[in-house]
């Protein structure tokens, strides 16, 4: 079964190392701290300091969910070659530091220097990026995953990198190595359809390249644009146990984590307690049932 992961946020998050004593059926921590600046080299004692919380609570700590790419680097301008060796040194004091797993994204952001660039120079320069930190990710036995990162807002003139199962595969075939994987999740996928994105989870796990499954409630609109809902399929344009049945089948062991869900009242995602907790276990009991069932069963096919 999939390593249930719970997102925490470091010293600054409202739920400590001791409220995740009352959560059960998860099988480690991934730190979600974005507070890392981006280009900069990381304190090797904080990462190790964070883990150390971690585990002093009985929770593996493999996953640092996204080492921020400075914006030099996505332009290739500037400072990019300093920021780019500071990444490839912050790979490996993370491996140092007991990391195994590795997200980061390469989104576009706004202004008008990704807008002059185009998708093309954006993938050009993505394509350098990749070819300068996977072997350092090899020497390191780190996995990266890559953030296939959400649509980019309608009328803000930029394009998402990502958009389907061809980009995805194009992503991929810049490096042949194992450990250049991605962070999968839907959210980016609404174009391609509910039933594209299950095809999807089959062949890349078969593939070996989804090291960090995000497993995330939403609701699409008719722009290709999501919303955050409430927890439970008869919520959401997805259905989580359609989703889950796919990992499970094709024998999907590695990291996954509940995202956050439902719009708060100041129009941003929930990250609280009960929100975390309430995902995870719902997803949590999902994959036992289906595990149980196969037990049962074992030449069955779950339907």
């Amino acid at each position: 079964m999939m390593k249930m992961t719970f997102p925490w946020y470091g010293d600054k998050d409202p739920i400590t190392i001791d409220h995740l004593n009352y959560l059960r059926g998860i099988n480690g921590i991934s730190l979600a701290d974005n507070d890392f600046p981006a280009g900069e080299a990381l304190p090797a004692e904080c990462l190790l300091a964070q883990r150390e919380k971690a585990e002093s609570a009985g929770y593996v700590c493999d996953i640092l969910e996204d080492l921020p790419v400075h914006r030099d680097i996505k332009l290739r301008c500037g400072e990019y070659g300093r920021y780019i060796d500071n990444y490839k040194e912050n790979i490996a004091s993370l491996a140092e530091a007991g990391i195994r797993v590795i997200g980061y994204g390469f989104a576009p952001e706004e202004g008008d220097g990704f807008q002059a660039l185009g998708s093309e120079g954006l993938w050009a320069n993505l394509a350098s990026f990749v070819r300068e930190i996977v072997p350092v990710a090899i020497r390191n036995g780190v996995s990266l995953a890559f953030r296939l990162g959400g649509p980019c807002a309608p009328g803000s003139g930029m394009q998402s990198l990502i958009a389907g199962e061809g980009d995805i595969d194009r992503f991929l075939s810049l490096h042949g190595a194992p450990c250049h994987g991605i962070a999968m999740s839907s959210v980016n996928l609404e174009s391609s359809g509910f039933e594209a994105y299950l095809g999807m989870i089959n062949k890349y796990v078969a593939t070996g390249r989804i090291h960090y499954a995000l497993l995330r409630d939403v609701k699409a609109k008719e722009d290709c644009s999501f919303e955050e809902t409430a927890h439970c399929s008869p919520y959401d344009s997805r259905d989580m146990v359609k989703i889950l049945t796919a990992y499970h089948e094709t024998g999907y062991n590695g990291y996954a984590r509940f995202d956050h869900s439902r719009m708060g009242l100041s129009g941003e995602p929930n990250f609280d307690m009960y929100d975390r907790t309430v995902g995870t276990m719902y997803v949590t009991g999902i994959l036992l049932t289906l595990d149980s069932r196969v037990k049962a069963a074992p030449k069955e096919k779950i339907a």
